[in-house]
């Protein structure tokens, strides 16, 4: 794409701002290494993001990776998605697997993640059509000058990040000695990431993925977690750690264990396949209404559901609450103002029991079910 009066092609960046100057609408189709990612431009806001063609739906990765949802629950998503012709973001919405809040948060994330790698990227080949955008309702419209602005400090800082940090499946811990030397001198019960001594230059992406740090999270984990993408999870982590706020624990974690999980031979596999088929198999001719459970032909049991349920809800409670305090480092009268305000479902909010505290942070219980 170039620009009249110019003998070099603009750059990305140049040709976001020149779309949004212009408040120009359309597609701007940009094809990288990777593949072709269409971006949908309305009034000079980015109001969609079409995944490249042939990948898998990222954004349930993104809600596993979070656990803001299970894969069994995703799955049930896709399926249900496919046989009705809906989108999986409608399917999980529809049946409360998340609440509309967090998937607009996750599309956001997701939208930052796929974007911002772009500036720094060579060889872009850029098209702009005027062509009818189309909307996605489930992605807050992209400021362009956030992007520009994240953009250039991506590329300017990454390379350093990477030097101190060279992967996403590093595990990071608290660092005891941190803890010990902020709530010594009677302080015991306090909480470090709300304490008065806290350094004045550890801000709010810091304390919330300090929050997530429990030496198991991979650091890819800890964003997904936090709603950060990685870019400021690994600004927010050299913070963290050049504080000594937080240490490695592992150079990777759970994906490379993943990774190697599937190396393992396929006649092995094939061989564990078989034993649970058998197994299936002899359960439904010793005593058939087993059987039925596991195909689906008996109802499962409503304890288990609700108990997934609970949890599901119980997430999306937690990491509501976390954004709401280190942004406005302020309890909420209670939990139906996180309803109020749009940060979760009201869902049966009378179950939980909110332990909140200006300097000691705060807790979430769920009642016992009688």
């Amino acid at each position: 794409m170039n620009q009249q009066g110019r003998k070099e092609p603009l750059s990305f960046a140049g040709i976001l701002k020149l779309l949004y100057s212009n408040r120009k609408s359309g597609h701007l189709r940009v094809q990288s290494a990777e593949g072709e990612l269409v971006l949908h431009f309305g009034e000079g806001k980015i109001v969609n993001v079409e995944m490249p063609k042939g990948q898998e739906w990222i954004i349930g990765q993104y809600l596993t990776e979070g656990e803001v949802i299970t894969e069994r629950k995703l799955l049930r998503a896709l399926r249900i998605a496919a046989q009705k012709g809906l989108t999986p973001e409608q399917v999980l919405v529809d049946k409360r697997f998340i609440s509309p809040d967090v998937l607009k948060r996750y599309m956001d994330l997701y939208s930052r993640e796929v974007i911002l790698p772009l500036f720094g990227k060579v060889g872009l080949v850029c098209s702009f059509t005027a062509d009818e955008p189309t909307e996605n309702k489930w992605l807050p419209p992209v400021s362009v000058p956030f992007l520009l602005k994240e953009g250039e400090r991506r590329a300017r800082e990454w390379p350093l990040l990477n030097k101190r940090i060279p992967s996403a499946d590093v595990v990071y811990g608290k660092d005891k000695s941190f803890i010990s030397q902020v709530v010594r001198d009677g302080e015991e019960n306090g909480n470090p990431l709300f304490s008065d001594k806290l350094d004045p230059e550890v801000g709010a992406n810091e304390r919330i993925i300090y929050y997530f740090v429990d030496g198991e999270k991979t650091l890819k984990r800890l964003a997904r977690a936090s709603g950060l993408d990685l870019f400021s999870a690994f600004r927010a982590l050299y913070t963290l750690e050049s504080k000594f706020m937080v240490k490695v624990l592992r150079e990777q974690g759970e994906a490379r264990q993943r990774e190697r999980s599937v190396l393992i031979p396929v006649l092995v596999k094939g061989l564990f396949y078989a034993m649970i088929l058998a197994t299936i198999a002899g359960l439904g001719f010793l005593r058939p209404g087993l059987l039925k459970v596991v195909t689906g032909e008996r109802g499962v049991d409503v304890v288990q559901l609700d108990d997934a349920r609970e949890a599901s809800h119980f997430r999306q409670l937690e990491v509501a609450m976390a954004a709401r305090f280190v942004e406005r480092l302020a309890c909420p009268a209670s939990l139906a103002t996180l309803a109020d305000e749009g940060l979760v479902e009201r869902a049966p909010l009378s179950t939980y029991h909110l332990h909140c505290d200006a300097k000691q942070g705060f807790s979430l219980e769920l009642e016992e079910r009688p």
